[in-house]
């Protein structure tokens, strides 16, 4: 009895080396012997997986396994190529540059932390600016020091280092935004509402040159040559400077300076740090013990 289980067990392979030799990788062979040893019969499922016959060259039954799910979905979105922009995705936005993946949209700028307060300021602008254009406010106040540019991911660690190192020296300053300004874009996509630095130019000429020093290392896009530093408070569709008449400029003015008026400190910005904005990451860039802009 125990020589019968013993023959019913043994697997014959063949012993031409040629076969060997020229043995499908991708495939299992599957013996199908009666199991009389085992204390159930070998199904399929003992694979774990509904497998297919096929006819092999020699005549044997094989079968290829199928693919793992998540091993064929892992470069799914590799395989779609490009990522498409969709602007009605993002109230009819457009893209500075192309989107790729891997690559981290990423700015510098100087944080302005009293949106909320100036909201009421920016309603009543818009609502000014109704005849004109539909303007939003924007969702992010701040005032930016360079421009929105791309980078992979293993470079952020050592970028934020070079901006640290280079800001390290700079002291902080304090500046004035009290003028109306209008802003483009520099596709003319878009439309900017802005407040217009007047005092602290030379301050954040400063940072401005250190930043472009820490980006050229990198070979990123500098900042403009003659800037116009502003914190931006509302945007609209398209480049629609050219509508906005002198008399709404003069009657945006006067809005600005009543309210600052009645609230002395939010047309100041203290400048204490400055922040490198990545993706969904925020940096803080520290600046040394403070100092008064005179300029």
């Amino acid at each position: 009895m125990a020589a019968s289980t013993e023959r019913s067990l043994l697997v014959s392979y063949s012993s031409s080396s040629s076969d060997e030799d020229t043995h499908d990788l991708t495939t299992v062979d599957i013996v199908s012997p009666k199991c009389t040893s085992f204390k159930r019969a070998c199904t399929e499922d003992d694979i774990g997986c509904s497998v297919k016959r096929i006819a092999a060259g020699n005549g044997a039954d094989v079968a290829r396994l199928p693919m793992p799910s998540g091993v064929l979905n892992m470069f799914k979105d590799d395989a779609l190529g490009d990522y498409e922009d969709d602007p009605s995705s993002h109230q009819g936005r457009i893209r500075t540059f192309a989107h790729l993946r891997g690559n981290w949209a990423t700015y510098v700028y100087v944080p302005y932390s009293e949106t909320e307060r100036l909201l009421e300021l920016t309603s009543s602008l818009i609502t000014c600016l109704r005849p004109h254009a539909k303007f939003l406010p924007v969702e992010d106040v701040h005032m930016s020091l360079s421009k929105t540019f791309p980078i992979r991911h293993h470079w952020i660690e050592s970028l934020v280092k070079t901006l640290r190192d280079n800001l390290g020296s700079c002291h902080r300053c304090v500046c004035d935004v009290s003028t109306v300004a209008f802003y483009s874009s520099d596709e003319q996509s878009r439309t900017f509402l802005a407040l217009k630095v007047d005092v602290g130019f030379k301050e954040l000429q400063s940072y401005v040159s250190r930043i472009d020093k820490a980006l050229q290392e990198y070979k990123l896009p500098q900042y403009y040559k003659d800037p116009s530093f502003h914190i931006s408070i509302a945007w609209a569709l398209g480049d629609i400077r050219k509508l906005i008449t002198s008399d709404t400029r003069k009657k945006l003015q006067s809005m600005v300076e009543e309210f600052f008026n009645e609230n002395p400190d939010l047309g100041q910005v203290e400048v204490n740090e400055l922040c490198c904005k990545t993706g969904n990451k925020v940096f803080s860039l520290q600046l040394r013990g403070p100092r008064q802009c005179v300029s």
